[in-house]
């Protein structure tokens, strides 16, 4: 995920993430732990998580 977070977010321009990056890193990190909470929810009621 941290790869993809950075190769998506960062462009590297300056030594401070500016508002834009911010924002990215935000969203994506929010997404990430979604599906992460979808799954584990899923687990523990018996079912399978999608392939």
């Amino acid at each position: 995920m941290a790869s993809t977070i950075m190769s998506f977010c960062f462009r590297y321009k300056e030594s401070e993430l500016n508002m834009g990056e911010n924002s990215c890193i935000d969203r994506c990190v929010s997404k990430y732990w979604q599906v992460n909470s979808m799954i584990g929810q899923m687990l523990s009621a018996g079912g399978r998580p999608p392939m």
